[in-house]
């Protein structure tokens, strides 16, 4: 079954078989009964990452996969719920872009092995996926202890886009420098269809390639005055043909180390084709300018309205449309129902800033987000967070929860339903005593009957330590 995808009726139709089980698939008697017969999707995948959780969810393309991680010598195994042959072979489509845009995001191989379906009646969609209904054994030996880590990883809609991240993690995916090289020069080729062109794009992108690619090009400098004519004829043609001059036979000692040497070359200007011509952002990208954090209310505002905004304008509220319930929460943390479904409204708009506050007329909770779009930039006011009305000791208790939690370099997140809209990296407090601060918000929950928090125990020896 490993090798490749085997598809299976349930027990239930097993007088509609026929004996025909050629080419390793099991065949029914009646094609249109199997066409529309639902089924669970399940898949092996191999990555050096080594993710220690027992289960992971995450919503791509349209799909809900389910993801068993594994720490031994059988490969991580993904699951999805498909309700037709036709869903299957789009499932099996989306399942190699998620895989695509892992690889993107962190730069490491996601390779996709075997397969096996089930068939399962609609009612096991909402059930627990059958992950443990199918192994195969790793190709990634060693690896190091990670997280699968789904934040801001690419969907895009061109299939220009499409095919420039599977080639890129064609080429991560394969152990073979010759075909690594190919691979990644294939990604300048999906929009330079002559040599002349890659040649000519190769050159005037040469000067952003970092270290270690940039030191090779240094080196390549002192006796090649064309490096994208290098490239192309003594990489990619070498290996590419064999019928003419220059040639890279893969038992020459030096034509391996050659293109060993030139590989990161190659890597890297794959990595600046797909973000500086396809479009596609890279990680760096991402940080440095800060995009994941209004990214969701830039699709909630429209493009329209979200270009003005960074252009700087002042927009009359009235333009605004009305939003949906927000819910905060804290990446990795306790949620906290207090912050789930709260009704917010544009209260000002200032020089692209959009100041947006819980409505108070519903909630006794005040919250105000300022999201900077000239700056990329979204804050959580703590200065205008609390509550207008007395709250109760519950709503106080978890008030305090979310405050401690954020302080210890939480994560906020801001969601509508289960869609993710934007977040913030860790938060650090500055200018404050924040052992002291621990401490004031843990004697008055105690005083509420909140404490102990174990996960706070920590705070409590180190202040009791400082006195």
């Amino acid at each position: 079954m490993s090798c490749g995808l085997v598809k299976y009726l349930d027990s239930s139709s097993s007088s509609r078989r026929t004996s025909d089980v050629s080419g390793g698939k099991v065949f029914s008697a009646d094609t249109e009964i199997q066409r529309m017969r639902s089924m669970w999707l399940v898949m092996a995948f191999d990555s050096p990452i080594r993710d220690e959780r027992k289960y992971l969810k995450v919503e791509y393309g349209g799909c809900t996969f389910h993801i068993k991680p594994s720490m031994n010598d059988d490969a991580n195994t993904i699951a999805v719920f498909t309700e037709s042959d036709l869903k299957r072979a789009e499932a099996k489509l989306t399942i190699n872009r998620f895989l695509s845009a892992m690889a993107w995001k962190e730069g490491q191989a996601f390779i996709l092995l075997g397969g096996v379906g089930f068939g399962a009646p609609m009612s096991a969609k909402h059930k627990k996926a059958p992950l443990d209904n199918y192994r195969a054994k790793r190709r990634l030996p060693g690896g190091f202890i990670s997280r699968f880590d789904f934040q801001h990883l690419q969907n895009p809609s061109q299939p220009e886009q499409k095919l420039g991240l599977a080639l890129y993690r064609d080429g991560l995916n394969s152990n073979n420098d010759f075909y690594r090289f190919l691979s990644f020069f294939k990604v300048i080729n999906i929009r330079n269809e002559k040599g002349a062109a890659q040649v000519a794009w190769i050159n005037a992108n040469i000067s952003k390639l970092r270290d270690p690619a940039a030191k090779r090009v240094s080196e390549l400098k002192t006796s090649v005055p064309d490096i994208g004519q290098y490239l192309y004829k003594q990489g990619r043609n070498a290996i590419a043909h064999a019928y003419a001059k220059p040639i890279h036979d893969p038992d020459d000692p030096s034509a391996l180390e050659s293109v060993a040497l030139d590989l990161p070359v190659a890597h890297q200007l794959a990595i600046i084709f797909i973000e500086q011509e396809l479009g596609v952002p890279t990680m760096t990208k991402l940080w440095h300018e800060h995009l994941y954090e209004l990214a969701g209310f830039k699709d909630i505002l429209g493009s329209s309205l979200a270009e003005r905004l960074i252009d700087g304008e002042s927009i009359p509220l009235h333009e605004f449309p009305s939003l949906p319930k927000l819910t905060l929460r804290l990446r990795d943390r306790k949620d906290i129902l207090l912050f789930h479904d709260l009704s917010f409204r544009v209260y000002e708009c200032e020089s692209g800033v959009v100041f947006l506050g819980t409505d108070i007329q519903i909630q006794p909770l005040y919250a105000l987000l300022v999201l900077d779009f000239t700056k990329e930039q979204l804050t959580l006011d703590l200065d205008n967070f609390g509550f207008v009305v007395e709250p109760s000791s519950l709503n106080e208790i978890h008030f305090f929860q979310f405050l401690v939690e954020y302080f210890r370099n939480g994560e906020l997140e801001i969601y509508d339903g289960e869609q993710r809209l934007s977040y913030k990296l860790s938060f650090i407090p500055t200018n404050i005593d924040t052992i002291r601060t621990f401490d004031s918000w843990r004697r008055r929950m105690a005083q509420l009957g909140g404490w102990p928090l174990r996960s706070w125990d920590f705070t409590q020896k180190r202040f009791q330590h400082r006195n």
